[in-house]
């Protein structure tokens, strides 16, 4: 087969890094950024409820709430922020179940004084920054596949995990349009609803670059089989 095309190879390892944008410290830096926006109006009540010291709660404003709409923004802040920032983590959720389900008071790990509120508001965007890495790693695997690149290599573990929030955030979607009923219109539950919404997306990615990836490198030994 002297004029068989010889195939691309495909560029494999954690050293062939994508050049340019980076899903993977996007992702998780960039909902750290968004939730300390949403929960600035707050950070007085945060502070108090943490037990800081008193000349914390005055800190000066990055920016000013003037105008209709950052004034609308900041009232908003204050009645949905920390509900928006838990239901944006809310995979961080998982990870205190276990303890919620077997503990007396059936309540998050936190200090007793503390609401569970600010509680989930401060500590599950910080405890969510995996799952958001593993998303990212998922979608840089997904853009590489253009470039036949298998770089990030997505793992059986990470695999798992993204299964696991693509269908628990799919069934809870599905129960909430179809099985709610009244509670549909409770806006706690909405926000959770949008949540498990977007990690069913955001699971979905890591799946269907370990699917791609596995293809790509079936593809690539029978084009090397039928070159050689």
């Amino acid at each position: 087969m002297a004029n068989a095309q010889l195939p691309v190879p495909l560029q494999s390892g954690e050293r062939s890094k994508n050049r340019g944008f980076s899903f993977r410290l996007a992702l998780p830096f960039g909902q750290l950024v968004l939730c300390a926006i949403i929960l600035w109006p707050t950070r007085g009540y945060i502070f108090y409820e943490l037990g800081l010291p008193e000349w914390t709660q005055g800190t000066p404003f990055l920016f000013r709430f003037g105008g209709p709409a950052l004034a609308s923004f900041a009232a908003w802040s204050q009645h949905n922020g920390m509900q928006t920032v838990a239901g944006i983590n809310l995979p961080a959720g998982v990870i205190q179940l276990p303890y919620a389900i077997f503990s007396a008071s059936h309540s998050d790990l936190r200090p007793t004084r503390v609401d569970f509120r600010v509680w989930r508001a401060i500590t599950w965007p910080i405890l969510g920054m995996v799952f958001w890495w593993i998303a990212g790693r998922g979608a840089d695997a997904l853009v590489a596949v253009g470039r036949r690149k298998l770089a990030p290599r997505i793992r059986w573990t990470e695999t798992i995990i993204g299964f696991l929030l693509a269908a628990g955030g799919a069934v809870f979607v599905i129960a909430f349009v179809f099985a709610a009923g009244p509670d549909r219109g409770d806006y706690d539950l909405q926000i959770v609803a949008a949540g498990a919404g977007m990690w069913a997306i955001l699971g979905g990615l890591t799946v269907a670059a370990r699917i791609v990836q596995r293809r790509m490198r079936r593809a690539s030994t029978r084009e090397s089989a039928v070159a050689a």
